[in-house]
């Protein structure tokens, strides 16, 4: 387990996760926090220090394990589909 904070969309709230669990298996359980479809969701990983990005776009079939995560790292969640709608919507 390992404990990292979860943003999005002024949202911030501190989750333990088991390294084995895949991004794909996250980003459904992280549909009930944020209330973005999994399939909407980019998830960046985020370094707790310097606050650069680390991973821009996490791979689904990946496991928390494989990216290394650390305790009190952040994953911040985009929600593509707020981008696309807000892109489409600007150029009317």
């Amino acid at each position: 387990m390992v404990q990292v904070e979860i943003t999005a969309n002024g949202i911030s709230t501190q989750k333990n996760y088991d390294t084995s669990v895949t991004v794909a298996s996250l980003k459904s359980k992280l549909e009930m926090i944020v209330g973005t479809a999994p399939h909407f969701q980019k998830l960046q990983l985020i370094d707790p220090i310097t606050s650069t990005t680390i991973v821009d776009n996490m791979d689904d079939e990946m496991t928390l394990a494989q990216y290394n995560i650390q305790p009190n790292m952040r994953i911040h969640i985009v929600d593509i589909n707020a981008q696309a709608s807000a892109s489409a919507s600007s150029m009317f």
